[in-house]
C-alpha cells in the first residue's frame, strides 16, 4: 500500500507543479502588453534574429513597461532569467548585453555604455573618465581608467592614466574607444572653466592615443578645438548617433563640428549655415585627420533637411531620406572623399505612412546595417493609427528583402489595446 501512496503523491505534486506553472506563465502574460512581427511581403528569414527593444505608456493610467519584441513573440521582464531581472542586464544596449553574458566578471564596477568598450578577436578594452577626491570633495578629473580583458585566459589587466594639462579642464568623458595594434584610441570631450559669450558649455574633442604595453599616453590629439578667431564650436562623433548595436571596430570616427547657438535660437528657427559645419575623418590606423568634402544638404540639421538619419559603416557614411515613395539613400565614400550617385528603396505608400506620419519626436525612424542589408524600423504606435513599420533591404541593389508591422497579439490582454507603444532600439 505504502508504494501506492508513494505514487499517488508523486502524481498529484506533479499535477500541482504544472498546473501552478501554467497559471504563473498565464498570470506572466497578462501582466504586461503581447504583440506580434505581421509579414506583409518578402522573407520571414530575414528577420529571424530581429530584436526589437520596446516601452509602452498609457497616460490615461501611468502603466509603464519595458519589454523586448522578436519573431516569436514578446519576452517580458517576468520571461527572462531571475538574475538578469535583478540586474536589469536585458534593458541595455544589445551588444552589451552579449559581452556581459560572455564575460561577467569584466563588468564588475563599469558602465554599461557601449562606446566606452572595444572588441577584437582577442581583446575586450575598456575606458572611463577618473577623478581624483581632494578637500571640501571636490572631484578633479584627472586620469583615464583602463581595463584590458583576455578573451582566452580571461586575465584582466587594469591601470591608470594622468590624463595631459588636466588642471586645464573642469571635467571631461569618454565618448567613444577604438584600437590599432597596441594602441587604444580614447576619445574624449573636454569641458573648460568658463562659458562662451553665447553662455554656452567651452568644449575640446580630444583622442589620447594610449601604449598598452608601457601603460602611458604616448600622444594627445585636439580634433576639434573649442574655437577660432571667429566664432565657438561645439564638436560631436557621428558615429555614436548611428543606431547600428553591433560593437565592431571603425575604421574611420566622423567628426561634426558645428558653430554654437543660443539653444533657444534653434526652436525659434535660426539655422546654422552648413557653410560653417566642418566635417572631419580620423583615421584610426594611421591617425589622419582628413576634412570630407559633404555636400551641405547632408550636413547639420535642419527643417528643410528633416528627417535625416546617417549611419557609419566601414569606409562609407550613409544618409537616409524619407520620401513618400521610398527611402533616399545616399553614400559618402570616405576614402574618396566623394559622394556617389544616390539609390531609392521603393516602397508603396502604405507602407510609408508608418515613418512620415508620426508627430513631432517620433519621425525619425531607427536604421541600422548589418553586412550587405539595411534595416528601417518606425518608433510609435498608438491608437490614433500609427504603427511600427519594419523593412529590410539589399544595401547595393536597393531591393525590398522584407516588409512587416507590429500587430497586438491574440494573447493580448484587454487592458494593454490603446497604450502607445515605442520602439527605443533594435538588433537584426
Amino acid at each position: 500500500m505504502k508504494k501506492y501512496w508513494k505514487l499517488i503523491t508523486l502524481i498529484v505534486f506533479s499535477v500541482i507543479s504544472i498546473s501552478t506553472f501554467y497559471l504563473v506563465t498565464v498570470s506572466a502574460e497578462n501582466s504586461y502588453p503581447q504583440y506580434s512581427i505581421e509579414t506583409r511581403s518578402g522573407d520571414e528569414a530575414v528577420i529571424k534574429d530581429l530584436v526589437l527593444a520596446a516601452s509602452t505608456f498609457d497616460e490615461n493610467s501611468d502603466y509603464g513597461d519595458m519589454f523586448q519584441i522578436k519573431a516569436e513573440g514578446t519576452i517580458g521582464n517576468k520571461d527572462v532569467p531571475f538574475t538578469q531581472q535583478l540586474d536589469m542586464t536585458h534593458q541595455h544596449d544589445f551588444s552589451v548585453q552579449k559581452l556581459y553574458r560572455e564575460h561577467r566578471g569584466f563588468f564588475r564596477g563599469k558602465t554599461w555604455n557601449m562606446f566606452q568598450y572595444h572588441e577584437d578577436e582577442d581583446f575586450i578594452t575598456y575606458a572611463n573618465n577618473f577623478y581624483t577626491v581632494v578637500d571640501d570633495y571636490e572631484e578633479i578629473h584627472d586620469k583615464l581608467d583602463i581595463a584590458v580583458l583576455d578573451k582566452k585566459t580571461e586575465e584582466e589587466t587594469n591601470f591608470e592614466v594622468e590624463v595631459p594639462g588636466y588642471e586645464n579642464y573642469d571635467s571631461f568623458y569618454v565618448e567613444d574607444v577604438q584600437k590599432s595594434g597596441n594602441i587604444l584610441h580614447v576619445f574624449t570631450t573636454n569641458y573648460i572653466e568658463g562659458e562662451t559669450e553665447l553662455y554656452q558649455p567651452i568644449t575640446e574633442l580630444h583622442v589620447y592615443k594610449i601604449n598598452l604595453d608601457s601603460q602611458k599616453i604616448v600622444e594627445d590629439l585636439i580634433l576639434a578645438p573649442s574655437s577660432d578667431d571667429d566664432m565657438d564650436y561645439t564638436s560631436y562623433i557621428v558615429n555614436i548617433g548611428s543606431t547600428n548595436s553591433e560593437m565592431t571596430p571603425e575604421p574611420y570616427i566622423i567628426i561634426s563640428s558645428n558653430p554654437t547657438v543660443q539653444p533657444e535660437t534653434t526652436e525659434s528657427g535660426v539655422e546654422i549655415n552648413p557653410e560653417d559645419i566642418t566635417m572631419m575623418a580620423y583615421n584610426v590606423e594611421t591617425s589622419e585627420v582628413s576634412e570630407l568634402a559633404v555636400p551641405n544638404e547632408f550636413k547639420g540639421w535642419s527643417e528643410s533637411m528633416y528627417p535625416l538619419v546617417t549611419n557609419v559603416e566601414d569606409e562609407y557614411i550613409y544618409y537616409t531620406t524619407l520620401k513618400e515613395n521610398g527611402f533616399e539613400m545616399n553614400r559618402f565614400n570616405i576614402e574618396e572623399n566623394t559622394m556617389e550617385q544616390a539609390q531609392l528603396i521603393e516602397l508603396p505608400s502604405e507602407v510609408m505612412e508608418n515613418f512620415l506620419t508620426n508627430p513631432e519626436g517620433y519621425a525619425t525612424p531607427l536604421v541600422s546595417i548589418k553586412g550587405n542589408q539595411i534595416c528601417y524600423v518606425s518608433t510609435l504606435k498608438d491608437k490614433a493609427g500609427h504603427d511600427v513599420g519594419i523593412v529590410v533591404a539589399d544595401l547595393e541593389n536597393g531591393q525590398v528583402l522584407y516588409d512587416g508591422t507590429i500587430k497586438n497579439s491574440e494573447k493580448m490582454n484587454d487592458v494593454f489595446k490603446d497604450v502607445t507603444l515605442t520602439i527605443d532600439s533594435f538588433a537584426f
